[in-house]
Protein backbone atom coordinates (compact mmCIF):
# COMPACT_ATOMS: atom_id res chain seq x y z
CA UNK A 1 0.00 0.00 0.00
CA UNK A 2 1.30 3.42 -0.79
CA UNK A 3 1.01 5.94 1.48
CA UNK A 4 1.48 9.59 1.07
CA UNK A 5 3.17 11.78 3.53
CA UNK A 6 1.94 15.71 3.54
CA UNK A 7 3.66 18.34 4.75
CA UNK A 8 3.12 21.95 6.39
CA UNK A 9 5.31 24.36 5.41
CA UNK A 10 5.52 28.08 6.76
CA UNK A 11 7.35 30.92 5.18
CA UNK A 12 7.89 34.15 5.74
CA UNK A 13 8.93 37.03 3.08
CA UNK A 14 8.74 40.59 2.39
CA UNK A 15 4.99 40.95 2.37
CA UNK A 16 4.35 38.71 5.68
CA UNK A 17 4.05 34.61 6.78
CA UNK A 18 2.23 32.44 3.75
CA UNK A 19 1.70 28.29 4.28
CA UNK A 20 1.35 25.96 1.90
CA UNK A 21 1.13 21.98 2.31
CA UNK A 22 3.11 19.48 0.18
CA UNK A 23 2.28 16.06 -0.80
CA UNK A 24 4.84 13.43 -1.15
CA UNK A 25 3.06 10.35 -3.65
CA UNK A 26 5.54 7.94 -3.83
CA UNK A 27 5.61 5.36 -6.54
CA UNK A 28 4.74 1.44 -5.59
CA UNK A 29 7.85 0.13 -6.99
CA UNK A 30 10.22 2.81 -5.31
CA UNK A 31 9.06 1.90 -2.19
CA UNK A 32 10.88 -1.48 -1.47
CA UNK A 33 14.03 0.24 -2.50
CA UNK A 34 13.49 3.43 -0.44
CA UNK A 35 16.22 2.70 2.94
CA UNK A 36 17.36 6.54 3.58
CA UNK A 37 14.94 8.96 4.76
CA UNK A 38 17.22 11.72 4.24
CA UNK A 39 17.73 10.50 0.82
CA UNK A 40 15.71 11.67 -2.33
CA UNK A 41 18.14 11.21 -4.96
CA UNK A 42 16.30 8.26 -6.47
CA UNK A 43 12.45 9.22 -6.00
CA UNK A 44 10.08 8.30 -7.92
CA UNK A 45 6.51 9.64 -7.72
CA UNK A 46 4.81 12.93 -7.66
CA UNK A 47 4.92 15.98 -5.34
CA UNK A 48 2.23 18.20 -5.05
CA UNK A 49 1.08 21.71 -4.06
CA UNK A 50 -1.91 22.86 -2.41
CA UNK A 51 -3.04 25.99 -1.00
CA UNK A 52 -3.40 26.37 3.34
CA UNK A 53 -7.31 25.83 2.44
CA UNK A 54 -6.60 22.32 0.30
CA UNK A 55 -6.80 24.33 -3.45
CA UNK A 56 -4.65 22.22 -5.66
CA UNK A 57 -1.89 24.35 -7.06
CA UNK A 58 1.26 22.41 -8.64
CA UNK A 59 2.35 19.06 -9.28
CA UNK A 60 5.70 17.64 -10.57
CA UNK A 61 6.24 14.10 -11.77
CA UNK A 62 9.60 12.25 -11.50
CA UNK A 63 11.34 8.82 -11.91
CA UNK A 64 14.82 8.34 -10.33
CA UNK A 65 14.93 12.01 -8.97
CA UNK A 66 14.75 13.54 -12.83
CA UNK A 67 11.39 15.47 -13.18
CA UNK A 68 9.05 14.22 -15.91
CA UNK A 69 6.17 16.67 -16.38
CA UNK A 70 4.16 18.65 -14.26
CA UNK A 71 1.66 21.42 -14.22
CA UNK A 72 0.27 24.88 -11.98
CA UNK A 73 -2.70 26.35 -11.57
CA UNK A 74 -4.12 29.79 -10.15
CA UNK A 75 -4.16 29.64 -6.39
CA UNK A 76 -7.13 32.47 -6.72
CA UNK A 77 -10.92 31.31 -6.33
CA UNK A 78 -13.16 31.97 -9.12
CA UNK A 79 -16.11 30.96 -8.19
CA UNK A 80 -14.96 28.33 -6.03
CA UNK A 81 -12.83 26.56 -8.85
CA UNK A 82 -9.38 27.13 -9.12
CA UNK A 83 -8.94 29.59 -12.30
CA UNK A 84 -6.31 26.71 -14.31
CA UNK A 85 -8.72 24.02 -14.60
CA UNK A 86 -11.58 22.18 -12.83
CA UNK A 87 -13.24 20.31 -10.45
CA UNK A 88 -9.77 19.60 -8.02
CA UNK A 89 -10.20 21.76 -5.56
CA UNK A 90 -10.09 19.51 -2.17
CA UNK A 91 -9.40 16.04 -3.56
CA UNK A 92 -7.23 16.58 -6.69
CA UNK A 93 -6.22 13.81 -9.24
CA UNK A 94 -2.60 15.01 -10.73
CA UNK A 95 -1.66 11.82 -11.18
CA UNK A 96 -3.53 11.65 -14.86
CA UNK A 97 -1.36 14.19 -16.20
CA UNK A 98 -3.49 16.32 -18.02
CA UNK A 99 -4.08 19.30 -15.50
CA UNK A 100 -7.88 20.24 -16.33
CA UNK A 101 -8.56 22.75 -18.61
CA UNK A 102 -10.92 25.40 -20.24
CA UNK A 103 -12.74 24.26 -22.76
CA UNK A 104 -11.00 24.48 -26.36
CA UNK A 105 -8.41 26.44 -24.39
CA UNK A 106 -6.17 24.80 -21.95
CA UNK A 107 -3.65 26.38 -19.88
CA UNK A 108 0.05 26.50 -21.24
CA UNK A 109 2.32 23.64 -20.13
CA UNK A 110 4.75 25.81 -17.46
CA UNK A 111 8.14 25.41 -16.95
CA UNK A 112 8.95 22.98 -14.18
CA UNK A 113 12.19 21.76 -13.21
CA UNK A 114 13.78 19.79 -10.28
CA UNK A 115 17.48 19.96 -9.15
CA UNK A 116 19.00 17.80 -7.25
CA UNK A 117 21.07 19.50 -4.59
CA UNK A 118 23.51 17.95 -1.65
CA UNK A 119 22.29 20.10 1.42
CA UNK A 120 25.79 19.99 3.76
CA UNK A 121 25.17 19.48 7.35
CA UNK A 122 28.17 21.64 8.16
CA UNK A 123 26.38 25.22 7.29
CA UNK A 124 23.53 24.13 5.59
CA UNK A 125 24.33 25.30 2.51
CA UNK A 126 22.86 23.39 -0.85
CA UNK A 127 26.04 22.16 -3.28
CA UNK A 128 26.18 20.40 -6.47
CA UNK A 129 27.93 17.94 -5.18
CA UNK A 130 29.03 16.90 -1.68
CA UNK A 131 32.49 17.76 -2.32
CA UNK A 132 31.75 21.08 -2.75
CA UNK A 133 30.73 20.88 0.78
CA UNK A 134 33.22 23.47 3.16
CA UNK A 135 33.57 20.17 5.57
CA UNK A 136 32.01 17.74 3.59
CA UNK A 137 33.23 14.79 6.88
CA UNK A 138 30.32 15.67 8.48
CA UNK A 139 27.93 14.37 5.49
CA UNK A 140 25.05 15.55 4.56
CA UNK A 141 22.00 14.92 2.35
CA UNK A 142 20.24 14.50 -1.15
CA UNK A 143 17.22 17.26 -1.94
CA UNK A 144 14.91 17.88 -4.50
CA UNK A 145 14.59 21.89 -5.15
CA UNK A 146 11.38 22.68 -7.17
CA UNK A 147 10.79 25.54 -9.71
CA UNK A 148 8.07 26.32 -11.12
CA UNK A 149 9.05 28.62 -14.06
CA UNK A 150 10.63 32.52 -13.06
CA UNK A 151 7.68 32.58 -10.12
CA UNK A 152 9.08 32.29 -6.89
CA UNK A 153 7.11 29.72 -4.10
CA UNK A 154 5.28 32.38 -2.78
CA UNK A 155 3.60 33.52 -5.96
CA UNK A 156 3.10 29.86 -7.03
CA UNK A 157 0.81 29.38 -4.05
CA UNK A 158 -0.23 32.54 -2.80
CA UNK A 159 -3.07 34.60 -4.40
CA UNK A 160 -1.93 38.20 -4.87
CA UNK A 161 -5.48 39.05 -3.26
CA UNK A 162 -4.62 37.17 0.13
CA UNK A 163 -1.34 39.90 0.52
CA UNK A 164 -1.73 42.01 3.24
CA UNK A 165 -1.66 46.09 2.55
CA UNK A 166 1.91 47.20 3.25
CA UNK A 167 1.94 50.77 4.40
CA UNK A 168 4.00 53.32 2.40
CA UNK A 169 7.79 52.89 3.44
CA UNK A 170 9.79 56.32 2.66
CA UNK A 171 13.57 56.33 3.43
CA UNK A 172 16.02 58.72 5.03
CA UNK A 173 19.09 60.59 4.45
CA UNK A 174 20.88 56.75 5.76
CA UNK A 175 18.60 55.01 3.44
CA UNK A 176 16.39 53.93 6.45
CA UNK A 177 13.08 52.97 6.00
CA UNK A 178 10.60 55.76 7.95
CA UNK A 179 7.05 56.71 7.90
CA UNK A 180 5.64 58.85 5.11
CA UNK A 181 4.50 62.48 5.04
CA UNK A 182 1.15 63.17 2.97
CA UNK A 183 3.36 63.50 0.45
CA UNK A 184 4.63 59.63 0.16
CA UNK A 185 8.09 60.88 -0.30
CA UNK A 186 9.77 62.45 2.47
CA UNK A 187 9.50 61.07 6.27
CA UNK A 188 7.84 62.43 9.03
CA UNK A 189 9.78 64.03 12.23
CA UNK A 190 9.22 62.14 14.90
CA UNK A 191 11.25 62.63 18.29
CA UNK A 192 11.52 58.93 19.86
CA UNK A 193 12.76 58.97 23.05
CA UNK A 194 16.47 57.32 23.57
CA UNK A 195 16.33 53.79 25.59
CA UNK A 196 19.34 53.99 28.34
CA UNK A 197 19.19 50.48 28.21
CA UNK A 198 18.52 48.77 25.25
CA UNK A 199 18.04 45.13 23.95
CA UNK A 200 21.12 43.88 22.23
CA UNK A 201 20.17 40.75 20.23
CA UNK A 202 22.60 38.05 19.30
CA UNK A 203 22.08 35.48 16.71
CA UNK A 204 23.83 32.65 17.63
CA UNK A 205 24.62 29.91 15.25
CA UNK A 206 22.63 26.79 16.93
CA UNK A 207 24.85 24.44 14.00
CA UNK A 208 27.60 25.53 15.54
CA UNK A 209 26.88 25.54 19.20
CA UNK A 210 25.33 21.72 18.88
CA UNK A 211 28.57 20.49 17.16
CA UNK A 212 30.89 21.65 19.66
CA UNK A 213 28.44 20.13 21.98
CA UNK A 214 29.12 16.37 20.25
CA UNK A 215 32.93 16.39 21.41
CA UNK A 216 32.64 18.35 25.06
CA UNK A 217 31.57 16.84 28.30
CA UNK A 218 29.57 18.83 29.91
CA UNK A 219 28.41 20.35 27.06
CA UNK A 220 29.30 24.31 26.53
CA UNK A 221 28.12 26.86 29.51
CA UNK A 222 25.99 30.28 28.84
CA UNK A 223 29.54 32.02 29.84
CA UNK A 224 31.36 30.09 26.82
CA UNK A 225 28.38 30.66 24.48
CA UNK A 226 28.28 34.11 25.10
CA UNK A 227 32.00 34.45 24.65
CA UNK A 228 31.98 32.66 21.33
CA UNK A 229 29.05 35.14 19.41
CA UNK A 230 30.79 37.96 21.39
CA UNK A 231 32.93 39.22 18.27
CA UNK A 232 33.59 37.78 14.71
CA UNK A 233 36.98 36.57 15.64
CA UNK A 234 35.66 34.14 18.36
CA UNK A 235 33.22 32.89 16.20
CA UNK A 236 36.19 32.61 14.10
CA UNK A 237 38.38 30.40 16.51
CA UNK A 238 35.22 28.23 17.29
CA UNK A 239 34.56 27.08 13.76
CA UNK A 240 38.13 26.50 13.32
CA UNK A 241 37.73 24.27 16.70
CA UNK A 242 34.88 22.55 15.53
CA UNK A 243 36.74 21.57 12.50
CA UNK A 244 39.99 20.22 13.87
CA UNK A 245 37.82 18.63 16.61
CA UNK A 246 35.56 16.84 13.75
CA UNK A 247 39.29 15.55 11.96
CA UNK A 248 40.56 14.76 15.07
CA UNK A 249 38.12 14.40 18.82
CA UNK A 250 41.21 14.01 20.61
CA UNK A 251 42.47 16.81 19.75
CA UNK A 252 42.37 20.27 22.27
CA UNK A 253 41.87 22.99 20.16
CA UNK A 254 39.93 24.62 22.93
CA UNK A 255 42.71 26.06 25.13
CA UNK A 256 42.87 29.62 26.54
CA UNK A 257 45.08 30.96 29.43
CA UNK A 258 44.25 30.87 33.56
CA UNK A 259 44.99 34.54 35.50
CA UNK A 260 46.34 31.82 38.10
CA UNK A 261 49.67 31.16 36.08
CA UNK A 262 50.91 34.68 36.34
CA UNK A 263 51.80 35.37 40.17
CA UNK A 264 52.70 38.77 39.47
CA UNK A 265 54.97 40.75 42.61
CA UNK A 266 57.33 43.49 42.45
CA UNK A 267 60.20 43.24 45.64
CA UNK A 268 61.37 46.80 46.57
CA UNK A 269 63.35 48.70 43.62
CA UNK A 270 62.01 46.44 41.12
CA UNK A 271 61.04 48.67 38.15
CA UNK A 272 58.12 46.75 37.08
CA UNK A 273 56.08 43.86 38.30
CA UNK A 274 57.09 40.76 37.33
CA UNK A 275 56.38 36.76 37.32
CA UNK A 276 57.64 33.64 36.02
CA UNK A 277 55.58 30.90 34.38
CA UNK A 278 57.10 27.12 33.70
CA UNK A 279 56.00 24.55 31.00
CA UNK A 280 54.42 27.39 28.73
CA UNK A 281 53.50 24.14 26.13
CA UNK A 282 51.05 24.58 23.61
CA UNK A 283 50.20 22.04 20.68
CA UNK A 284 48.29 24.26 17.47
CA UNK A 285 46.39 22.22 15.02
CA UNK A 286 45.73 22.40 11.14
CA UNK A 287 42.87 20.53 9.35
CA UNK A 288 41.49 20.68 5.73
CA UNK A 289 40.69 19.45 2.20
CA UNK A 290 43.70 20.38 -0.15
CA UNK A 291 42.62 21.93 -3.94
CA UNK A 292 42.94 18.38 -5.19
CA UNK A 293 40.14 16.84 -2.35
CA UNK A 294 42.35 15.03 -0.57
CA UNK A 295 42.12 16.17 3.68
CA UNK A 296 44.97 16.84 5.55
CA UNK A 297 45.41 17.28 9.42
CA UNK A 298 48.69 18.11 11.00
CA UNK A 299 50.26 19.20 14.93
CA UNK A 300 52.85 21.81 15.64
CA UNK A 301 54.40 21.93 19.33
CA UNK A 302 55.61 24.89 21.20
CA UNK A 303 56.77 23.70 24.47
CA UNK A 304 58.83 26.71 26.46
CA UNK A 305 60.02 25.31 29.67
CA UNK A 306 59.88 28.69 31.52
CA UNK A 307 58.78 32.39 30.19
CA UNK A 308 58.69 35.85 31.99
CA UNK A 309 56.15 38.23 31.81
CA UNK A 310 56.38 42.16 33.68
CA UNK A 311 53.77 44.55 33.50
CA UNK A 312 53.38 48.50 34.77
CA UNK A 313 53.39 49.16 38.45
CA UNK A 314 50.54 51.19 38.63
CA UNK A 315 48.35 47.69 38.06
CA UNK A 316 47.53 45.41 41.06
CA UNK A 317 48.95 42.03 40.83
CA UNK A 318 45.20 40.49 39.96
CA UNK A 319 45.08 43.05 37.33
CA UNK A 320 48.30 42.41 36.01
CA UNK A 321 47.26 38.23 35.99
CA UNK A 322 43.98 39.25 34.19
CA UNK A 323 45.50 40.97 31.26
CA UNK A 324 48.01 38.91 30.79
CA UNK A 325 45.57 36.12 30.46
CA UNK A 326 43.41 38.58 27.77
CA UNK A 327 46.92 38.63 26.12
CA UNK A 328 48.07 34.89 26.19
CA UNK A 329 44.44 34.02 24.72
CA UNK A 330 44.91 36.25 22.23
CA UNK A 331 48.25 35.05 20.74
CA UNK A 332 46.97 31.54 21.30
CA UNK A 333 43.78 32.10 18.92
CA UNK A 334 45.72 34.41 16.44
CA UNK A 335 48.13 30.98 15.84
CA UNK A 336 45.77 28.91 15.77
CA UNK A 337 44.26 30.58 13.07
CA UNK A 338 47.27 31.26 11.15
CA UNK A 339 48.65 27.36 11.44
CA UNK A 340 44.66 27.10 10.36
CA UNK A 341 45.42 29.14 7.07
CA UNK A 342 49.16 27.93 6.04
CA UNK A 343 49.08 24.54 6.98
CA UNK A 344 52.49 24.09 5.37
CA UNK A 345 54.51 26.35 7.58
CA UNK A 346 57.38 24.85 9.52
CA UNK A 347 57.47 24.01 13.11
CA UNK A 348 60.16 27.10 13.42
CA UNK A 349 58.39 29.38 11.19
CA UNK A 350 54.85 29.16 13.67
CA UNK A 351 57.29 29.51 16.60
CA UNK A 352 57.97 32.87 15.77
CA UNK A 353 54.96 33.48 14.82
CA UNK A 354 53.65 33.25 18.37
CA UNK A 355 56.67 34.75 19.67
CA UNK A 356 55.87 37.79 17.87
CA UNK A 357 52.03 37.37 18.50
CA UNK A 358 52.83 37.26 22.71
CA UNK A 359 55.22 39.97 22.23
CA UNK A 360 52.58 42.53 20.39
CA UNK A 361 49.47 41.71 22.96
CA UNK A 362 51.67 41.77 25.90
CA UNK A 363 53.08 45.12 24.46
CA UNK A 364 49.67 46.70 23.84
CA UNK A 365 49.31 46.81 27.66
CA UNK A 366 52.82 48.33 28.31
CA UNK A 367 54.19 44.69 29.72
CA UNK A 368 57.30 42.95 28.00
CA UNK A 369 57.11 38.83 27.54
CA UNK A 370 61.27 37.58 27.62
CA UNK A 371 62.60 33.30 27.75
CA UNK A 372 65.85 34.65 28.50
CA UNK A 373 65.45 37.79 30.68
CA UNK A 374 64.48 37.36 34.21
CA UNK A 375 62.79 41.21 35.28
CA UNK A 376 64.48 39.96 39.17
CA UNK A 377 65.17 36.69 40.90
CA UNK A 378 62.08 34.93 40.93
CA UNK A 379 62.48 31.60 43.42
CA UNK A 380 59.12 29.77 42.38
CA UNK A 381 57.62 30.01 39.15
CA UNK A 382 54.06 29.53 38.98
CA UNK A 383 52.59 25.98 37.12
CA UNK A 384 51.01 26.81 33.17
CA UNK A 385 47.09 26.58 34.33
CA UNK A 386 45.29 26.54 30.80
CA UNK A 387 41.09 27.44 30.88
CA UNK A 388 38.48 26.00 28.14
CA UNK A 389 37.12 29.03 25.57
CA UNK A 390 38.59 31.96 25.98
CA UNK A 391 40.80 33.28 29.24
CA UNK A 392 40.16 33.23 32.39
CA UNK A 393 40.10 36.08 34.35
CA UNK A 394 39.01 36.25 38.41
CA UNK A 395 42.08 36.65 39.61
CA UNK A 396 41.46 40.44 40.75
Amino acid sequence: TVKSTFNLVVQESSSGLFSYIVEYRPDEDWIPNYRDTQDFSTYSGGIIHYSITGRYIAKLNLIDGVAINGETRSPCSDDGEPSGGGGNEGNPNPSDGDGGGNGDNPPPDPDVSADLKWLCVWRQFLHNEPSECNNPSMGGSWVIVITYGDKSVEDTVRCPDDLPELPNVCNDGNGDPCDCNPDGVTCMEEEEPIDPNPVVAVNYDLTLIFGLNQFLEPDLTTEQVNWIFENEENVAFAEYALQILTANPDANPLIGADCRSFEYAQPPGAPQKGCAVTNFNHTFYTAGVRPDGSPYYGELDSNIDIIYFTMPTWMTNGQAANLTADAVTNAIMATDLQFFADPDISEIGLGNFFRDALIFQMSILGGSVSTNIEPFPIPSPAPYITSLFGAKTDCN
